[in-house]
């Protein structure tokens, strides 16, 4: 079965300065939600690092949403991310563990 996975909610965090730089970013957290064809879907939180790169960077006000999401599904972990989100819309169809109502 196929997972349609969207990103959303980005955060940026980053250092003031770094190298002569300004607003460099050096971690984004994002919500990434993955709905599979049968409509069952999960959501989860994540964060990837990133390393500065001099000859690739872009000014903080240059960034656009597509940037960023571009580097999440760029990044090494970005399959694994995908994975997790998938072993979750597992757990949601046949949950491994639920809560369980008093008998009394």
């Amino acid at each position: 079965m196929a997972t349609t996975y969207n990103i959303s909610n980005i955060q940026l965090q980053g250092a003031p300065l770094l190298e002569g730089q300004t607003n460099v970013v050096t971690t984004v957290g994002f919500d990434i939600q993955g709905v599979a064809d049968d409509g069952t879907e999960a959501t989860q939180y994540d964060m990837i690092s990133l390393t500065y790169d001099a000859d690739n960077f872009t000014a903080f006000d240059d960034l656009t949403e597509n940037i960023v999401k571009g580097w999440i599904t760029g990044s090494d972990a970005y399959a694994t991310i995908c994975a997790a989100v998938d072993g979750n819309i597992n757990n949601v169809r046949v949950p491994t563990s639920v809560n369980m109502e008093n008998p009394w």
